[in-house]
């Protein structure tokens, strides 16, 4: 395990110690409402939920043992993100009976589609495309307005010859642009990685 995240894991056993508690947030707040939101729950079920989560992440991680042997954090965060809606959901409708129990197994349907393997690919996708949001905040700041500007264009799939023309610069300069926010997104990315697995 990485001793960046071993260390917010370690602080996080005192659980007065505020700023590791918002790094924790900072962090993973983010990934556990992209899970509930592949889990195809109502934005308003994703907020009383994650809420739910980080709270019961902020009781159980002063105990927590992290074995890598056992998986990847994310996973074990998006493991319980799948029991808390499963309990919110079951507390939720539990006197809600529409049309001979319709409601309820509808429920029942969605919450027996959140198994590990699907929880385990739904955490896969959410992570990669957590990690490379954040990259981008992280380094976007860095770079020039016309090289992000580039940068978000060619994202866009607008051609090289209309970015150079928008952009008043060379065709040339879009590939050099996109050469170099590339590998500033890569080691910025592989960072994130290293930090947070």
């Amino acid at each position: 395990m990485n001793q960046t995240r071993l260390t917010l894991l370690q602080k996080l056993r005192d659980r007065h110690d505020e700023e590791a508690w918002e790094d924790f947030v900072k962090y993973y707040e983010r990934f556990v409402w992209a899970v509930l939101l592949q889990m195809k729950l109502s934005q308003h079920d994703c907020d009383d939920i994650k809420q739910v989560v980080m709270l019961k992440a902020w009781k159980v991680l002063p105990e927590f043992d992290y074995e890598t042997s056992k998986g990847k954090f994310r996973n074990w965060l998006a493991v319980i993100t799948r029991n808390e809606a499963r309990t919110f959901l079951r507390k939720k409708y539990r006197n809600f009976d529409l049309e001979g129990g319709e409601r309820q197994q509808q429920l029942k349907d969605l919450s027996d589609s959140w198994q590990d393997p699907e929880i385990e690919k739904i955490s896969k996708d959410e992570w990669k495309k957590y990690i490379i949001t954040m990259a981008w905040e992280n380094i976007s700041s860095s770079l020039s307005s016309k090289v992000k500007k580039c940068y978000e264009m060619l994202n866009e799939a607008i051609s090289i010859s209309e970015i150079a023309c928008s952009l008043s610069i060379q065709e040339n300069s879009v590939y050099v642009y996109r050469k170099r926010v590339e590998k500033q997104m890569m080691k910025e990315i592989l960072r994130l990685e290293e930090q947070l697995g």
